[in-house]
């Protein structure tokens, strides 16, 4: 619907319909317990409405946002996590486990993963 001027009448558009379906899938680890308190406070959400598979745009998360929290996962768990890694990664389980890879390699100073080296850190 259109107002008088040509624009787009915004109070006269449908409230979106969005899927109430519960999906809280619980975490796991402790990376994924503190990303879920992370993401809780930025996008000002219960833990329950969140869940380690819901993506962070699909829960009102936008490049601002996005921004907010790469800085305090880097606080949190002192590491390099680029704003590519939000939209390549956009829910807790994948950002986990990204962080926990990371950390791996830290620990044993690498900068890539081979052959079993791959196994144990996904085991």
């Amino acid at each position: 619907p259109f107002n008088s001027s040509g624009k787009i009448d915004k109070k006269k558009l449908p409230e979106p319909e969005i899927e109430k379906e519960n999906q809280y899938v619980a975490s796991v680890s402790a990376t994924e317990k503190l990303l879920e308190k992370i993401w809780s406070d930025t996008l000002n959400l219960t833990i329950t409405s969140i869940g380690t598979n819901r993506s962070f745009f699909e829960l009102g998360g936008h490049s601002l946002k996005a921004i907010v929290l790469i800085n305090k996962i880097a606080k949190e768990f002192n590491v390099s996590f680029p704003l590519e890694k939000i939209f390549e990664n956009p829910t807790i389980k994948q950002q986990a486990e990204f962080i926990d890879v990371n950390e791996w390699l830290s620990k044993n100073n690498t900068t890539e993963l081979e052959g079993d080296m791959i196994r144990e850190v996904i085991i």
